[in-house]
């Protein structure tokens, strides 16, 4: 076999080999000693690729199966308290070259278009106190984004290449955007930019844990999405930030009896919920905002603030409970607080 991957002549060839290893551990796969060096984080993505596919490990820009065009990637789940699977981590794609991402043309024609095209997760439970050879595979199922959420990628990728070449590298943060994130990478060292001499941190392409985890659960258990705010229509016209605040911008001025007025609403006024549905009704849709397609991917929180006639702000607003010794032992860099506001939309 080639190391083109070759080997597969479809899609569902391939498939049926990566399912024939579900609920055995990376050990049996282990044909190179992957386990051996502890420090070798892609030790379980190697194994996958050499023990169940029987390919070469490479190290190429393009997807891992070119002939295919599918990229695999191993990723581990962890349950949480309700016995439902998420990401353990961001998924990261590639390592972000300031310079050449910056002369590239568009998203479309990017290497990192060709990559996550169509994707290929092996999914493995994992467990702190289990060592990686014993954890199994859990699952495996091939992805291929919907039309709007490659939309809403792409102006992703724009907002990061646009501060790029702005000189503004240093100022990336996921908080940038939606479902495709730059994340650190390593220790976060310094590198040079091509548009200033300030240097940046290093950083990777990814899909923001928020976004990964929400594909993951549809994935496994083929559930429908929830209600959407936009459509492929809709971005055509304005980005996702621009459709939102267009379709809120009628309603400004108004009062709480007004906006019930205008859209008939039967809400108690004392209701706690009650700006929330107020909201709601302004974007159109029917359910909670929380619970929409993109804000659930996007890992949007929702924070309605009220203004009084005057202009002060009624309350304030209310942020996870946080520990003072925490704060006091750990660097601000390394901080939750800061990891928060740094990946958090608002």
């Amino acid at each position: 076999m080639g190391e083109d991957g070759s080997k597969f002549k479809t899609v569902d060839e391939l498939l049926a080999t990566i399912k024939s290893a579900i609920g055995h551990p990376f050990r049996d796969f282990d044909v190179n000693h992957r386990l051996d060096n502890p420090k070798n984080k892609g030790a379980l993505g190697q194994i996958v690729e050499e023990g169940i596919l029987k390919y070469p490990v490479n190290s190429r820009a393009e997807a891992d199966l070119a002939e295919l065009g599918i990229e695999i990637k191993t990723t581990g789940l962890i349950k949480d308290r309700n016995g439902n699977y998420k990401t353990k981590e961001r998924l990261t794609l590639e390592t972000l070259n300031y310079s050449k991402v910056s002369q590239s043309s568009d998203f479309q024609s990017s290497q990192l278009w060709e990559k996550i095209r169509s994707m290929l997760f092996v999914f493995y439970e994992y467990d702190p106190n289990v060592p990686y050879g014993d954890m199994k595979i859990v699952d495996a199922a091939l992805n291929k984004f919907s039309d709007v959420d490659l939309k809403i990628m792409e102006e992703d990728y724009d907002k990061i290449v646009s501060k790029i070449r702005e000189g503004r590298a240093e100022d990336i943060s996921e908080g940038d955007t939606m479902y495709l994130g730059a994340c650190t990478a390593g220790t976060g060292a310094l590198i040079s930019q091509p548009y200033s001499d300030v240097k940046a941190k290093q950083r990777k392409f990814c899909l923001k844990t928020s976004y990964f985890t929400e594909l993951a659960r549809n994935l496994l258990s083929n559930s429908v999405p929830g209600e959407r705010l936009v459509s492929l229509a809709d971005l055509s016209y304005h980005d996702f930030d621009e459709t939102i605040i267009s379709r809120l911008s009628p309603y400004i001025g108004l009062s709480e009896s007004d906006i019930r007025s205008r859209f008939g609403l039967a809400i108690n006024p004392s209701a706690k919920n009650r700006y929330e549905r107020y909201v709601a009704a302004m974007l159109g849709i029917k359910g909670k905002i929380s619970e929409t397609d993109e804000f659930k991917k996007a890992g949007i929180k929702v924070k309605v603030i009220r203004v009084q006639a005057k202009g002060g702000i009624k309350e304030s607003v209310s942020f996870p409970y946080f520990h003072f010794r925490d704060i006091v032992c750990t660097e601000w860099e390394q901080s939750d607080i800061r990891e928060m506001f740094a990946s958090t939309r608002f």
